[in-house]
């Protein structure tokens, strides 16, 4: 028998003496469903295999998680700061706070609109040109370059003269988060200037920012033989072009005779695009002998530019043919970004058979989000393999399937339920994946059982307690699981389970993850080392219009002197008050 693999299902019966966990765990879940008491098997498995007797529960106020925040280092008195107006405060933290703060603060500028840009645009002018202000430049650009108020783009357009060159490449990438055509002029400034290392990436910045001038811009070189040493990065973006008259401009282009292999097989997938023109066949027969070449740098091209044309009927040769497992998950690959073009989504079925798992998998991804059930099925039976990288495999396939379609979850969930039954015999390292395997699984049902194998699981799991290690791996399926770990902390009154709920909980951050916190923050249960530990969380997550008054007010009303003193440490960590400058 194979002892490495998850196919066998043996159930460790020699643990059911009356004092064993196994009992506890049965007498606990007593009242629970068929999948739960199969759950509590497999943490009598998962208790029994630990080799050493479990230490005392760490008190939660000496839990690592917490007792950074309850040390005197982190005192600094009372936060007597008025909380009103949070702008000051947010760009202080942009010159003085360390990196998850400042992290923090960028996302609450950025998203503050107007106020933001208008106090980063001060504080720009401020450091502009100060020998030592390029490291505060680079927080405003980050700043900048996530805000979506069009006044943020042309102070980011003015770095883009700065003398700091990493910094001016900053920018560059900055403007594209919000691209807009009115930056594309001092981005052309910016590679007439640049080292060569550089010009490809301005380059495919300048396509991002307003494709159509870039494309007539760059056609202009090739027919005039400008700058040919930026062609390689420019030709991917030609392939795009649609325009009639580029068609023809290019088709014009192909008729020389000194053009090179990579010039002529990007403009040849410009030119086999016919619409209303007469179709170039002298261009498409370039590329179909490209893609059945012996040389696999021009099968590689032709594939490339086959799909950048949208060409993908002529496709279908690679994947029946070429015997290079890359060329044909690129074909995959490219077919999955169009699965509602009929030539695409025949290609994605023929992936879908391929004898390589690369190739298989953006296929069957692709077909089972948008419903086609033969592809679910497919990637349910990877799911019993004995194989980890197939299981693991085929939830890959399932991910966004399983979080739009909760029968699709359920499925995955009673072929996978039946490996709890095999905890026992599993060694640590196995053990531990197959829990990050069923933490996956957005559906009710595994996350109470995976909630109940944590529940006063002993031991370690990749260097962290069972316990906690289980619930972490829980939230992974999402809302569904948030809440389950909310109501557990709720309902116990053990400390370190409820530390270890709140952490989990709270891992995925966003807005329900601040409304469960916020919950506990109202609690008259919650004690005051939870008070703290959330504090931090809330902190952490945001926004600080949101949570930044609440955690002022708590601090206010501590009794606790400890607990009071951290609070407001966490206060003057994320909320650092405005100082004054020159």
């Amino acid at each position: 028998m194979n002892k490495s693999g998850w196919g066998e299902r043996t159930m460790g019966r020699t643990l059911l003496g009356k004092d064993s966990v196994l009992a506890r765990g049965l007498a606990r879940l007593a009242a629970v469903s068929r999948a739960a008491m199969l759950a509590a098997v497999g943490t009598a498995g998962l208790l029994a295999a630990c080799e050493k007797e479990a230490p005392p529960k760490t008190p939660p106020a000496l839990d690592d998680r917490v007792q950074l925040l309850f040390s005197p280092d982190m005192a600094r008195g009372p936060y007597t700061a008025d909380l009103a107006d949070l702008t000051a405060h947010l760009v202080e933290a942009l010159v003085v706070s360390e990196h998850d703060v400042q992290r923090r603060a960028k996302m609450e500028l950025a998203a503050s609109g107007a106020r933001g840009v208008t106090a980063l645009r001060r504080f720009v002018e401020r450091y502009r040109s100060d020998p030592g202000g390029a490291d505060y430049l680079r927080n405003a650009a980050d700043v900048l370059s996530l805000s979506e108020d069009p006044a943020a783009q042309p102070i980011l357009c003015g770095l883009l003269e700065h003398p700091s060159e990493s910094l001016r490449i900053q920018v560059l990438r900055g403007l594209l988060v919000h691209p807009s055509p009115e930056s594309y002029e001092p981005v052309l400034k910016l590679l007439a200037n640049s080292p060569p290392g550089y010009q490809a990436e301005i380059c495919a910045a300048l396509a991002k920012l307003d494709l159509e001038r870039a494309q007539r811009q760059w056609l202009l070189w090739v027919e005039q033989g400008d700058n040919p040493s930026v062609w390689p990065a420019i030709l991917p973006t030609l392939a795009l072009i649609r325009d009639p008259e580029l068609v023809l401009r290019v088709r014009a282009v192909l008729q020389r005779t000194d053009l090179d292999t990579l010039t002529r097989l990007w403009l040849s997938a410009v030119a086999c695009q016919a619409g209303d023109l007469p179709k170039d066949e002298a261009a498409l027969a370039t590329l179909r002998a490209a893609r059945e070449s012996k040389n696999p740098t021009e099968r590689d091209l032709a594939v490339r530019a086959l799909a950048s044309a949208g060409r993908y009927d002529e496709l279908a040769w690679t994947l029946e043919h070429d015997e290079a497992p890359g060329l044909r998950e690129l074909v995959a690959r490219a077919a999955a970004r169009q699965p509602d073009h009929a030539d695409a989504r025949f290609l994605l079925e023929r992936a879908a058979n391929d004898p390589e798992e690369s190739v298989r998998t953006p296929a069957l991804t692709a077909l089972a989000l948008h419903g086609r059930g033969e592809a679910v099925d497919e990637a349910l039976q990877w799911l019993s393999s004995p194989v980890l990288q197939e299981v693991q495999g085929g939830l890959q396939i399932l991910r966004e399937a399983m979080a739009s379609r909760p029968e699709v979850a359920r499925r995955a969930w009673d072929v996978l339920r039946p490996r709890l039954d095999t905890l026992a015999t599993r060694t640590p390292v196995e053990r531990a994946m197959l829990l990050k395997v069923l933490g996956q699984i957005p559906d009710p049902e595994a996350t109470r059982t995976l909630l109940e194998l944590g529940r006063g699981a002993q031991g370690d799991l990749e260097g962290t307690r069972a316990q906690r290690f289980i619930l972490r791996q829980s939230v992974n399926a999402g809302p569904i699981a948030q809440d389950a770990l909310y109501e557990l902390w709720r309902a116990s009154e053990d400390g370190l389970l409820r530390l270890d709920a709140l952490e989990a909980f709270s891992a995925l951050g966003g807005d329900h993850s601040r409304e469960l916190l916020l919950k506990v923050f109202d609690d008259p249960r919650t004690s005051s080392t939870e008070m703290v530990y959330v504090a931090d969380r809330l902190a952490r997550i945001g926004p600080a219009s949101e949570v930044a008054w609440q955690l002022k007010r708590a601090a206010l009303a501590m009794q606790d002197p400890s607990a009071r003193e951290a609070l407001q440490g966490i206060l003057w960590r994320w909320y650092p008050p405005p100082s004054q400058r020159d």
